[in-house]
């Protein structure tokens, strides 16, 4: 009992100290000022170094976190929250510390502040100003600092800043660094234009060193493919993402000293990758639309520098038989938009379409080698030559378009040859011979099987029934193949298959216009009539989408042989669309345009470009 007595004091007086302690902490931090200690160090670093600074707030429970003011040249990055707690004769202190890591990219002096700090509920603490001295790197003690300007730089420049529409152009990436600046194999290349410009994967070209301003740099380039698919001026003001390799901030080993320490080092590494983000000048590229005149009949949309070559095999044919046409088309530029020629034979000869047999062309899409193949049947022996095939490009470099020839190529057409049908006289039938049966030396031990002896029975194998069932096996084998030939063909010949598009993507969009008139929405209804004009005819054009304008599609149209009537009624209707999607003023609409009569307009102009050949 003596024991239980004594047990149970000692545990009462324990909490009841814990509580009092507890009370006095929370008396003593409620009661004490709000306290800032501000610190950089060091003060002095080198390019690529790394400096700590801590801000140390006291008296306040949960204080937000401060934010450094940017400061030109330096990288700046949050590293830690560090809770401590002491107590002593004065009393209990809780202490937060936020700590910064600060990385110079060029040398010189840099105050940093003063600025202020809210701590809430309206305490603001004024922090005061500390200056910062980089020094070039590797440098040892304090000598005479360099100039402003920077150790690390990049330069964004371009094969050409006058571009056509379609062109294929190099963009290249050039970053400088000082000597003692070590960056990182990891480059990133942020805030392109998304749309106007479609740009391949950078490629680097490898380093080197020059002199620039009197200083040593190492350089890097990096270079990538890119097509202009619009026109218009691009600005390009990207963002150069690198890693830098910083010493790593180690602490003392005395394990690893007492080896040597070069090992452990080596091992574990003596740098660790730090982002840094640096801004080349802006570079302006301008894009101009392909000129419409001077454009050669049966241009397909080609840009670069090209060479063409055709050659027909056999010479030497009779009438019916088949000439294949090897063509060939090579060259820097959109290749990937290349298509056949158009052969013009008239109607001496049966044209089947032109099919890609080869594809030869480099991971940047810009230069490369396209061979087809297309079969004519000269229709009779009055046939003595195959007209000349053409293939037209625009050359971006001369700003003019270029036309390639081959031929007229000389074929001899012989006659068809007729297979002269004989009659063969057959053998007059030799009399029958008379057998006489002498005796019955076969005996059958069963007699024959009533159903065999049944001849309707028999003859089942010859009703139409079972011959039209011996025709489904080789019906579905030539379904298949129509169908297996036509997927193939679709994708080699997209120029096509963009054709047989052009009707299904047009009704979509006329749909969508349907929906808008019933709604009574006026924007919606244009915009939609816009777009089915758009997808019709990029697709029945084989157009890019930055192509698809008025002028073109008119153009195209006027050469099918589009009758005036027609032409002027769509026209109209372009015009009227680009009116309201690009003035944006949906009161400036007659009931007229708004309306039913419209959508059945462009029924009939869709369905009378249907029946033209562009």
């Amino acid at each position: 009992m003596k024991m239980f007595c004594h047990t149970f004091f000692r545990t009462t007086c324990g909490l009841a100290l814990q509580v009092f302690a507890l009370l006095m902490l929370s008396e003593n931090i409620g009661l004490a000022a709000p306290q800032v200690e501000y610190d950089i160090t060091p003060r002095v670093l080198h390019v690529g170094e790394a400096a700590s600074c801590s801000i140390t707030v006291r008296g306040v429970d949960n204080p937000p976190t401060p934010g450094l003011p940017p400061m030109d040249g330096w990288q700046i990055s949050m590293a830690s929250k560090e809770r401590s707690f002491s107590s002593g004769a004065g009393g209990s202190d809780i202490a937060i510390t936020f700590r910064f890591r600060l990385v110079p990219v060029k040398t010189g002096t840099f105050t940093f502040g003063p600025f202020q700090y809210a701590l809430g509920n309206n305490n603001t603490a004024e922090l005061p100003a500390i200056e910062v001295r980089v020094l070039q790197p590797n440098q040892q003690g304090v000598q005479q600092e360099t100039s402003q300007a920077d150790l690390l730089f990049a330069v964004l420049s371009s094969s050409s800043t006058n571009l056509y529409s379609q062109q294929v152009f190099d963009i290249t990436l050039t970053v400088y660094a000082a000597q003692g600046v070590n960056v990182g194999r990891d480059i990133a290349l942020l805030n392109m234009p998304s749309s106007g410009i479609s740009l391949q994967q950078f490629q680097e070209l490898g380093s080197s060193r020059e002199v620039v301003n009197n200083s040593i740099y190492e350089i890097r380039r990096f270079r990538a493919k890119a097509t202009a698919l619009t026109a218009g001026t691009f600005r390009f003001a990207p963002t150069v993402r690198l890693s830098l390799l910083v010493p790593r901030q180690q602490r003392r080993d005395p394990f690893s000293e007492r080896f040597g320490g070069t090992f452990f080092d080596d091992f574990f590494g003596r740098h660790e990758s730090q982002p840094v983000d640096v801004t080349p000048p802006p570079l302006e590229i301008s894009v101009q639309a392909l000129p419409i005149e001077n454009q050669p009949p049966g241009f397909s949309g080609a840009v670069g520098n090209f060479t063409f070559h055709a050659q027909v095999r056999p010479s030497e044919v009779a009438a019916g038989d088949p000439i294949t046409v090897n063509i060939t088309i090579s060259g820097d530029g959109n290749i990937e938009n290349v298509s056949a020629p158009e052969i013009v034979a008239g109607n001496e000869f049966r044209i089947y379409e032109a099919k890609m047999v080869s594809r030869d062309i480099d991971l940047s899409r810009a230069s490369g080698r396209k061979v087809f193949e297309q079969v004519l049947i000269p229709r009779s022996a009055d046939v003595t030559n195959l007209p000349a095939i053409t293939f037209s490009f625009f050359n971006p470099f001369d700003g003019a378009y270029r036309v390639l020839k081959q031929g007229p190529f000389p074929i001899s057409v012989s006659p068809a040859t007729g297979v002269v049908s004989h009659v063969v006289q057959s053998h007059a039938t030799p009399a029958e011979t008379q057998t006489q049966i002498l005796g019955s030396d076969i005996l059958y031990l069963k007699p024959a099987p009533s159903r065999w002896q049944n001849g309707s029975a028999r003859s089942w194998y010859r009703s139409k029934s079972f011959f039209a069932i011996q025709l489904i096996p080789p019906l579905l084998l030539g379904l298949l193949f129509a169908f297996v030939r036509r997927r193939t063909d679709l994708e080699q010949n997209l120029a096509k298959a963009r054709r047989q598009k052009a009707s299904r993507v047009a009704r979509e969009a006329i749909r969508r216009a349907e929906k808008a008139l019933s709604n009574n929405n006026p924007r919606d209804f244009f915009e939609a009539l816009a777009d089915a004009l758009r997808s019709y005819f990029g697709h029945r054009l084989n157009l890019a989408p930055g192509e698809v304008t008025a002028e073109v599609v008119l153009a195209a149209l006027l050469r099918g042989g589009l009758d005036e009537q027609h032409f002027r009624e769509l026209e109209k209707l372009l015009a009227r669309c680009d009116e309201v999607r690009f003035a944006g003023d949906t009161n400036l609409l007659n009931a007229a345009d708004f309306s039913r009569e419209t959508l059945n307009t462009l029924h009939e102009l869709l369905k009378k470009c249907e029946k033209i050949r562009v």
